[in-house]
C-alpha cells in the first residue's frame, strides 16, 4: 500500500508531539477548549459551544467549549452576568485538597436552553471511559466534576486530587454531589 510522503510526515509530526514532552498528564490530554480551571483570580468552565444544545449531549459529542471569566487563548468569554459563584477550598475525604465553585446561573447569558435539566462533565468518565468530554481536565488537579443545570438555574464545579472527592453520579443534582452555596436558585 502506498502512503504519500506528506501524510507520513504529518503523522510523524503528531506522534512526536504526543511523545515529545514528559510533562504532566494534564498537558498531554487537555487544551483550551476542554480545560476547567478554578483559582482566586478566575475560573473556566465547560459548556456547549452550540447555543441551545443540551448539556448531556454536548459532552459525549465533543461539542463543548471552555468559557472563562478571563480567557487567555482559545477559550470563550464568560458573560459577566452568567454566574456569580462562591469559591471554597478544603480538604477531602482522605485529606487531599479540592477547590470548588457553586452558585446560581443565568442560562440565557450563555445561550443555554433554560428548560434543559442539565448534565455532567468530568475527567474520569464512567465504566472506564476517558472522561466526558473525552480528555477534559482541571488545571492543577488530577480530577474534576462539573454540573450545569439550566432548568434549576445552578452550576457547580469541583477540582480535586482524590477521585473520591469528585464523585461521578450523572443523576445527582449539584447540592447532592457538590454541597455549597446555591442561594435562591
Amino acid at each position: 500500500m502506498f502512503i504519500p510522503t506528506k501524510v507520513v510526515s504529518v503523522l510523524l509530526a503528531f506522534a512526536a508531539v504526543g511523545f515529545a514532552s514528559p510533562t504532566s498528564e494534564l498537558a498531554a490530554r487537555s487544551g483550551p477548549y476542554n480545560t476547567v480551571m478554578i483559582n482566586p483570580g478566575g475560573y473556566c468552565m465547560l459548556a456547549p459551544r452550540i447555543p441551545g444544545m443540551p448539556i448531556a449531549v454536548s459532552g459525549p459529542s465533543g461539542a463543548t467549549q471552555s468559557y472563562c471569566n478571563h480567557p487567555t487563548g482559545g477559550q470563550g468569554q464568560m458573560p459577566p452576568n452568567f454566574w456569580t459563584p462562591t469559591l471554597r477550598a478544603n480538604q477531602g475525604i482522605h485529606g487531599g485538597p479540592y477547590v470548588q465553585l457553586t452558585g446560581c446561573i443565568n442560562p440565557g447569558a450563555l445561550g443555554l436552553n433554560s428548560n434543559d435539566p442539565g448534565g455532567q462533565y468530568n475527567s474520569n468518565g464512567r465504566f472506564g471511559e476517558p472522561g466526558n468530554p473525552r480528555g477534559s481536565a482541571c488545571a492543577g488537579y488530577a480530577h474534576y466534576i462539573e454540573r450545569i443545570e439550566p432548568a434549576n438555574r445552578r452550576a457547580c464545579i469541583r477540582c480535586c486530587q482524590d477521585p473520591a472527592d469528585c464523585p461521578i453520579n450523572p443523576e445527582a443534582a449539584c447540592p447532592a454531589i457538590i454541597p455549597g452555596n446555591y442561594p435562591g436558585c
